[in-house]
């Protein structure tokens, strides 16, 4: 349903559009059963037009929802909240873009040469959060890689959850 809305709004010639949407989203391969499909349809429906972005952190803080069927909810009457991230997992992809770089990097596998976007095709733990508050490390973590998910990833060694603008 979300990459039928999108597509309905740029089926005219020459009409872009940003969308803004949880990392699963955006996802052009499903990471979870078929949860997030939008990304891998609006790629196959729109090829060579999607360019999707990733953002991950390391550590900080995030916020999140309680309602997982936010479709469900049509007057909007959830709430957001806020916490910390868990410790990264060493394992993790998050741990090895921390180690990379200790400030904001913009990851662009569109423009790597083959031989060096396949260093991020290899499944490694990814960390998965913003639907509802970790539980525990093994709970946000999906084995897959960032290449295979997304154009590019802008990673954040520390995030701050968002604020209320009013």
């Amino acid at each position: 349903m979300m990459a039928a809305r999108v597509n309905y709004h740029v089926k005219e010639q020459g009409v872009k559009a940003v969308v803004w949407a949880h990392n699963a989203h955006i996802a052009k391969k499903p990471i979870i059963e078929d949860v997030g499909r939008m990304g891998e349809l609006l790629d196959l429906t729109n090829p060579g037009k999607f360019f999707n972005i990733g953002l991950n952190s390391g550590d900080g803080s995030y916020t999140y929802i309680k309602t997982l069927n936010i479709n469900a909810d049509h007057k909007f009457r959830d709430s957001a909240f806020h916490t910390q991230l868990l410790p990264l997992k060493a394992e993790s992809w998050n741990a090895v873009m921390v180690q990379q770089s200790k400030k904001h990097t913009f990851y662009d596998f569109s423009r790597l040469q083959p031989a060096d976007k396949s260093v991020f095709q290899e499944p490694k733990l990814y960390r998965f959060v913003g639907y509802n508050a970790e539980r525990s490390a093994d709970g946000s973590y999906f084995k897959t890689a960032p290449a295979l998910l997304y154009d590019a990833v802008l990673f954040y060694p520390v995030t701050h959850h968002t604020q209320h603008l009013f």
